[in-house]
C-alpha cells in the first residue's frame, strides 16, 4: 500500500465523519454554505488545542486540507478585523499541518517531517460565493494571499488556494 492509502486507513479508523452540511455550518448565522448528506472526515476533532481545517481529502497522490469560511464580508470592512481574519486563516493552515504530523505519529503511523513534506499537500479555503461576489477588494486580497502563502509555505504545502463553494462542489463532486 502507498503512504496515502495507509494514511487514509488511519483516518478511516480513527476520525469520525460528518455531513458537508455540518462541516461548513456557521454557528453565528445558523447556516451552511453547502447542503449535502455526503460525509467526510471531521478534521476539527483531531486536535482541540490547535486551529485546524474543517476536513481533508486523501487521494492516491495528494492530500487536500479544506477550511470552510462562510464569513459575512461586511464584518471584514474594518482593516483591523480584516488583519485578524487573515491572521486566523494563516494560523489554521500552519496548525493543520502540525496537527496532521502529530496525529499520524500519535496513532502508530510513524512518519518524519520530511516524509510529510513529500506527500503533496494542498490547502483550500472555501468561501461562500454569494457573500463575496460584489466585494472585489476582498477577492483581490484572497488572490494576493494565495500567491504569497503558496510561496511562503512551500515547505508545507504545494498550493494554497481560495475557491468559492460552487467551485468546491464541482471539484470534489459533492
Amino acid at each position: 500500500m502507498s503512504k496515502h492509502e495507509n494514511i487514509k486507513q488511519v483516518f478511516e479508523e480513527r476520525v469520525e465523519k460528518e455531513t458537508y452540511t455540518m462541516l461548513c455550518f456557521e454557528e453565528n448565522s445558523k447556516n451552511s454554505m453547502i447542503i449535502s448528506s455526503k460525509e467526510n472526515f471531521k478534521y476539527d476533532n483531531v486536535c482541540q488545542d490547535l486551529k485546524t481545517s474543517d476536513t481533508l481529502f486523501i487521494f492516491d497522490d495528494h492530500i487536500d486540507f479544506i477550511e470552510f469560511k462562510d464569513v459575512n464580508s461586511s464584518k471584514l470592512s474594518e482593516q483591523k478585523k480584516n488583519k485578524e481574519f487573515i491572521r486566523q486563516l494563516r494560523l489554521k493552515a500552519v496548525e493543520s499541518y502540525i496537527t496532521f504530523y502529530n496525529f499520524l505519529n500519535e496513532n502508530s503511523y510513524i512518519i518524519s517531517k520530511d516524509e510529510v513534506s513529500d506527500l503533496n499537500l494542498n490547502y483550500f479555503f472555501v468561501f461562500n460565493k454569494e457573500k463575496f461576489i460584489d466585494k472585489p477588494i476582498l477577492l483581490n486580497t484572497f488572490s494576493a494571499l494565495q500567491s504569497k502563502w503558496t510561496k511562503h509555505y512551500s515547505r508545507f504545502y504545494n498550493k494554497i488556494s481560495f475557491i468559492d463553494n460552487d467551485t468546491f462542489i464541482k471539484k470534489y463532486r459533492i
